[in-house]
């Protein structure tokens, strides 16, 4: 008798005499695989989408912000368009915090004043709608599912009236930063600050090398600036995905930990 013949008949006779079990230890054993393959498949995924998004909103090398916006933190702003290395730029943009109100949902957001034209560096890509214009805003494509509005869905901004005017994606700030960033006209986000409070201003730096840019934030941070490198917010986008693939990798694990315990020959000596 063959040994595969052997085994066969080992397999059929186990199998009739424990069939919950087999059958319980086949699902486990199929998930654990499913489960498995899953996590390795995420593997280094997130990285094509993010440069596939980069590459369409022109996304910044470095973005400096100044908050508060006082002398000499807007000074040391402006200074960095003369900087070494860059060799282009986009902005200072005035930028508020105001509260965005939907529905019952009440978020604090960035408001972040921009032209009615998009520019060289940081043109956020629209999904849907158009880009800003009075009285209309242009919120982040994550955001917007987050608070289920729409192009032509109202809301406010400190009980400012404002319709979506359009949906987009960008790479000038991290998914997971807050608050969240929504876009207006550069008088519309001037309107949004209140007698006592401060605006903020952003500014997006082009550099001659992206691989700089580490150097370059490390050389021009301070107190009064806030510096992000393209590799920082890069990480930000990557760290759910990251921490999804964790996840899938433990849950296959204890999958087949599972597999061990409902394995017939643990239940069960010949």
């Amino acid at each position: 008798m063959g040994p595969f013949v052997l085994v066969w008949r080992l397999a059929a006779h186990d199998l009739r005499r424990r069939l919950t079990q087999s059958v319980l230890l086949l699902v486990v054993i199929a998930a654990a695989t499913s489960t498995l393959a899953l996590a390795f498949a995420l593997d280094g995924t997130s990285n094509t989408p993010w440069r596939t998004t980069r590459a369409a909103t022109a996304g910044p090398d470095v973005m400096a912000e100044a908050y508060p916006a006082k002398h000499p933190a807007l000074g040391e702003l402006t200074a960095l368009t003369r900087a070494d290395g860059v060799v282009a730029t986009s902005g200072p943009y005035p930028m508020a915090s105001p509260i965005l109100r939907t529905g019952k949902i009440a978020d604090p957001v960035f408001a972040e004043g921009r032209d009615e034209t998009m520019p060289a560096i940081d043109r956020p890509y629209l999904t849907a709608g158009t880009w800003v214009r009075p009285g209309g805003m242009v919120i982040e494509r994550g955001f917007a599912g987050q608070l289920n509005v729409h192009v032509g869905s109202r809301v406010t901004l400190d009980d400012r009236p404002f319709r979506v005017a359009g949906i987009a994606v960008e790479t000038e700030r991290g998914a997971n930063w807050r608050p969240q960033l929504v876009w207006v006209t550069r008088d519309d986000a001037l309107r949004l600050v209140s007698p006592g409070g401060q605006l903020a201003y952003v500014l997006n730096l082009r550099l001659a090398g992206p691989v700089t840019a580490p150097a370059f934030a490390a050389a021009h941070s301070s107190p009064s600036l806030f510096i992000a490198t393209w590799e920082q917010i890069r990480s930000s986008d990557e760290k759910e995905l990251t921490v999804v693939q964790l996840v899938l990798l433990v849950g296959a694990w204890l999958l087949g930990m599972l597999a061990i315990a409902v394995s017939p020959s643990w239940w069960e000596e010949e």
